[in-house]
């Protein structure tokens, strides 16, 4: 289950970097989620802005229920900028993730709300 949790962050940041390729989420990631990485990650791009660096990601933890998971972890954005987009990176954040498992295979489905008593 993790190894699809890490190729989907993989994905998400070389996407994010400048290579909108659905192919990079194949076998990690649901496709609702994989076409709404490739929109911002396109959107970004033809704006003129991808990211560089790679977020670092702690104190992962995984609830499974049946043939679904949920995924917490601490995403640190401040080493995953995006130059020329102004603001402060948002720092340490953290992240949900949903999972379900699709013909035995895990599959990241949605990032969901964080519990607030979920805290980095």
């Amino acid at each position: 289950m993790l190894e699809a949790y890490d190729a989907y962050w993989q994905a998400s940041v070389a996407a994010q970097r400048g290579d909108p390729d659905p192919q990079l989420f194949s076998g990690s990631t649901g496709d609702a989620l994989v076409e709404l990485e490739l929109k911002v990650a396109r959107s970004s791009q033809e704006g003129g802005v991808v990211r560089e660096g790679a977020p670092t990601i702690t104190a992962v933890d995984v609830e499974i229920t049946g043939e679904e998971a949920l995924v917490f972890s601490c995403v640190d954005h401040s080493t995953w900028l995006m130059p020329g987009a102004g603001g402060t990176p948002p720092g340490v954040v953290p992240t949900t993730l949903r999972m379900e498992q699709v013909d035995g295979a895990w599959l990241v489905m949605e990032n969901v709300e964080s519990d607030p008593s979920r805290t980095c």
